[in-house]
């Protein structure tokens, strides 16, 4: 193959550069996103209906529990029941599929039989908010402002190309409002359920039937509904009494527990969230475009603000990784030409780069991923194994030029000579990655595209340096000596001799040198017990949020009153670009529940980190009203915005709140951990209302009418729909006001002979304090605690929990969210790399026909962990995702030395000469490409390890374990391999009797 390529160079040069064109078209087309996409199959069921939480929990939730609960695949199996509202989370398996999932799920609830509509829609974890726009209007008319986002704006934004929806929050549905004033409606003797029926009587259109005859057939339709407001304000009543004497009839907004605040003003919030897969940069790019098109449809009274854009943080990343792997490239060539001292095979070698990284774009492309911030990581790691391979070619062709004129067969001969080693190399990376193609879980899922990326970035890099770096090389490397190359040479010479001398005493003294290297060795692990582990460091995106709990019975006014001074303070922070108040964010759309979402000005606008900021804010928001949080935005979408999530289940609600308060005391006292909470503390004050038995039937009230009546009066009920011809708009009724007991007391209702009679003559009135939502986990009750965490590792905190937790019986825990995900990121760690190790032993001792010889090329790798043990401990940094991916990588990159070393050795050794003195002259003979390389991936990951830009909080750990790995593997493979060979080869040799045979 290389004596092919050297003889056609121009041939060479026109594949490598197909390769090169076809990788830029690739760029330009690929898809860019933050992080890659994962499909977990998740499916949410929401009901409505008229109940206390109880009566959802036993007559909706459970009963779709129970008929959920044998489909197959399912994992998880979340439910939430509020007053008037059933939530249920359905996580499968990731091999489900989400359509065949969702129709499993709907057949089940069909054979549920449920006297109320379920709405069942499938989501995605990847599918988080990309873009959000506040919408306001300066004349402040929300009427007009709910109703063009409800006809209007929503479906703009909806039919963009890409985009899966559009949630809104602080959005009001438009209806026609009819509010009651109860002393009319006294004065009158009518009540808001006798009311209620009229209208949707007599506001009536439905069809009548058809006139049919033998030649043709014409539909009746009714025509009795009202054609506007005032006709609907004429309603009749009774004799003389219209609907516009007892109640105001106007458009408003159907009452909500949810605002949006923004500058100053209210309005609605648009979340744009996208379709899976879907070109991030792409989609924004065609909002903002929809955008300026709105605008001009609608009219100058509107104010449209993005406030969120998540292709700024795309773009951050990718250009911060893009600059990383640039200035990577720069300083891996600077440390090639220190050592080969040769202007054009520096050159050569920094060439071999660039080729294999846009080739591996390619081939990225070709499997159908996508450009993300894991995806250039991984390549600017992998700057050191590309520009690795060439080095290996060049020194060795560079040595054959000394003794050969023949620049052609110099470069043959040399790539000939190297070309097992090479190979060797590329066999044992492919031997670390493929295997995390086959990991299990979300994170397998997440290192999916990043290990068939590096896979093929290698392959891409063995046929560069076997074809055109040899090609190059043989045309265009100068051998002539320069000044530099003069003046340092004297350096390398001592450097050898150096070694050599150390050598000489390693070989002399090789027992007690071992034991040495064992007792460093084992001082290096013990450290690495001692660094914590993370699932994702926090990492400085300019952008966090503050949540708020108040009193659950706390109105969406008093809320807002409540935190409009603080979002102004935090507006008035001179570190923050912009800040928004979300009140009744949830799915329940609680009043008591908020968030403020802060901007932070860029990087290099502010002095102050983000975990510095939220730290500051942590401690300056404390008050005895609020329970505060403040939390960054999660990288991984799983559910929590806190990293520390803890369920524990059981039947006993009164039992899990003992429970939590002991959990809640030992964190505290633990240290680190901060924001303790859980959705269970939330107590609410209800009414509960109970009637007097004998008295109602004495006076003939009927339960139902009761019932209608209290819920027309103090709920929003919905009971007819007006069409005004161009769009059609529910009818709610309810009292006008409703802000006492004493209202609900005197309420009347009519028994069934029309007579009136009030409500407190008949019911009692308790009020009582009770848990504010029914939550349960794969059909048991549940306690779930979130935390975040303040300078404690989350593996810490784990393990403390593991360690200290005692529960009763009949009650068991389990971790969620990045916790769940952490210890799924480190049984995944373990499987590669012993699976990888596997491989690698499998491919080495096919390659070297040995048995013995893998093991000790093998004996590098753990000595690379406890150099990336010590790396962790003196930086005070944890294991997390991404120093797996640094250590993993790591693990394949140092076998390399030793198999540089080894294959040297091994031959010399069979040409005659002993073992220790055939190490000898490999050690001697190898040090500048050993020591080149390693320093050339050190130095490649420098500016990952060195930089302050975004995401150094998780690539600064991972680029330091790797730097530490490099230093301590090859120090001790210079050293440790030498010592061992002598005893390997009489090993090798000894067994080689038992299955080696002449050749036939």
């Amino acid at each position: 193959m290389y004596k092919i390529a050297i003889n056609r160079p121009i041939a060479t040069l026109m594949l490598f550069m197909a390769l090169v064109i076809f990788g830029l078209f690739a760029i330009k087309s690929m898809s860019v996103n933050l992080f890659p996409e994962i499909e977990i199959p998740l499916v949410k069921i929401t009901t409505h209906a008229n109940g206390d939480k109880e009566f959802i929990n036993s007559k909706i939730t459970k009963k779709l529990e129970d008929e959920i609960s044998g489909i197959s695949g399912i994992k998880n199996l979340n439910s939430y029941s509020y007053n008037g509202l059933s939530v249920i989370l359905i996580e499968f398996n990731l091999d489900k599929n989400i359509e065949v999932a969702l129709n499993d799920v709907r057949d089940k609830i069909s054979k549920a039989n449920l006297a109320f509509k379920s709405v069942t829609e499938k989501i995605s974890a990847a599918n988080e908010p990309i873009f959000s726009v506040f919408i306001s209007r300066i004349d402040e008319n929300k009427t007009a402002l709910m109703q063009d986002i409800d006809n209007v704006i929503r479906n703009h934004l909806e039919r963009v190309n890409g985009v899966l929806g559009v949630d809104e929050v602080g959005f009001l549905k438009p209806v026609v409002d009819v509010k009651f004033d109860n002393f009319l409606l006294n004065k009158f003797d009518l009540n808001t359920a006798e009311i209620s029926n009229i209208i949707a009587t007599q506001n009536l259109k439905t069809p009548l039937g058809k006139i049919k005859s033998d030649e043709s057939q014409t539909p009746i339709i009714s025509d009795f509904d009202a054609k506007n407001l005032d006709e609907l304000r004429q309603i009749r009543l009774k004799n003389g009494v219209f609907l516009k004497d007892v109640a105001s009839v106007d458009f408003a907004g159907l009452d909500s527990d949810t605002l949006a605040i923004f500058g100053g003003k209210s309005g609605v919030l648009l979340e744009v969230k996208k379709q899976s897969f879907a070109n991030t940069l792409e989609v924004i790019k065609r909002l903002k475009i929809s955008l300026e098109n709105l605008v001009k449809i609608l009219d100058k009274n509107y104010q449209i603000s993005v406030v969120y854009d998540k292709s700024e943080l795309v773009l951050k990343h990718v250009k911060q990784a893009s600059f990383d792997m640039i200035l990577g490239i720069f300083l891996t060539a600077l440390i090639v030409f220190l050592f080969l001292r040769n202007l054009s095979a520096t050159i050569i070698a920094t060439i071999a780069v660039p080729i294999s990284i846009i080739g591996t774009f390619f081939i990225i492309n070709l499997l159908g991923f996508d450009i993300n911030r894991l995806t250039l990581v991984a390549l600017t790691l992998g700057i050191g194994v590309f520009i690795d391979d060439a080095i290996v070619v060049i020194e060795n062709v560079t040595k054959k030029l000394d003794t050969q004129n023949n620049a052609l067969m110099a470069s043959f001969l040399g790539v000939k000579e190297i070309a097992f080693s090479v190979l060797a190399i590329s066999a044992v990376l492919l031997c670390v990655f493929v295997p995390i193609a086959f990991m299990q879980g979300i994170v397998g899922r997440y290192f999916y595209s990043f290990a068939l990326s590096v896979a093929g970035g290698v392959v891409v890099s063995f046929f560069v340096c076997i074809m055109l770096t040899p090609t190059l090389l043989a045309r265009f490397l100068t051998t002539k000596k320069g000044k530099f190359f003069v003046l340092s040479e004297p350096f390398f010479a001592k450097l050898d001799s150096f070694y050599e001398r150390i050598l000489e005493l390693v070989l002399r003294f090789k027992k007690s040198f071992l034991l040495i290297s064992f007792l460093i060795f084992a001082f290096c692990l013990s450290l690495t017990l001692k660094v914590g582990g993370d699932f994702m460091p926090s990492e400085d995106n300019s952008e966090f949020n503050i949540f708020f709990k108040a009193d659950p019975n706390i109105s969406v006014s008093k809320m807002s009153e409540r935190l409009e001074p603080i979002l102004a303070k935090i507006n008035a922070d001179k570190r923050v670009d912009k800040a928004f108040l979300l009140i009744g964010y949830d799915d329940a759309k609680s009043a008591y529940k908020a968030k403020i979402y802060v901007h932070l000005k860029s990087l290099n606008e502010r002095n102050d980190r983000q975990k510095i900021i939220m730290s500051e804010y942590r401690n300056a928001l404390k008050f005895s009203d609020l329970n505060v949080s403040v939390a960054s935005l999660p990288v991984v979408d799983v559910g929590d915005n806190e990293p520390f999530s803890l369920i524990i289940k059981g039947d006993d609600f009164a039992k899990l709140d003992e429970i939590y308060a002991k959990i809640r005391q030992d964190l505290m006292k633990f240290g680190g951990v901060v924001d303790i909470k859980s959705p269970n503390e939330d107590r609410i004050y209800e009414i509960s209302l109970s009637l007097n038995r004998q008295k109602t039937k004495l006076l003939g009230i009927d339960e139902k009418a009761l019932a209608d009546t209290i819920n027309s009066s103090f709920s929003q009920v919905l009971v007819s729909i007006f069409d005004d011809g161009v769009n059609q708009y529910d009818i709610a009724v309810s009292l006008d006001k409703k802000d006492s007991i004493d209202r609900l007391k005197n309420l009347k209702v009519k028994n069934n002979k029309g007579e009136s009679f009030m409500l407190s003559d008949f019911a009692t009135f308790t009020k009582k304090r009770e848990i504010l939502l029914i939550p349960r986990h794969n059909r048991q009750n549940q306690l779930k605690i979130l935390a975040n965490l303040d300078n404690r590792p989350l593996g810490d905190v784990a393990s403390f929990i593991s360690q200290n937790l005692e529960l009763p019986s009949g009650y068991s825990y389990q971790f969620s969210g990045q916790v769940e995900l952490m210890h799924d990121t480190n049984r995944a760690f373990v499987f590669t790399i012993l699976l990888s190790a596997v491989l690698i032993y499998m491919i080495l001792a096919a390659l070297y026909e040995s048995f013995i010889l893998p093991f000790v090329i093998m004996l590098s790798l753990p000595l690379a962990f406890a150099g990336v043990g010590l790396g962790l401990f003196l930086s005070s940094n944890s294991f997390s995702l991404f120093v797996m991916v640094g250590a993993i990588l790591l693990f394949g990159m140092v076998g390399k030395n030793a198999i540089l070393l080894l294959d040297f050795a091994n031959k010399f050794a069979k040409e005659g000469l002993s073992p220790d003195l055939a190490v000898k002259k490999a050690g001697v003979k190898r040090l500048h490409a050993i020591l080149m390389t390693t320093f050339a991936m050190i130095f490649a990951m420098l500016p990952l390890a060195l930089s302050r830009g975004s995401g150094y909080e998780a690539n600064s750990p991972m680029a330091t374990a790797i730097i530490f790995g490099l230093i301590s593997s090859t120090i001790l493979t210079l050293l440790v391999i030498p010592a061992l060979f002598s005893t390997a080869y009489w090993l090798d040799s000894w067994f080689r009797k038992f299955y080696e045979r002449e050749a036939i």
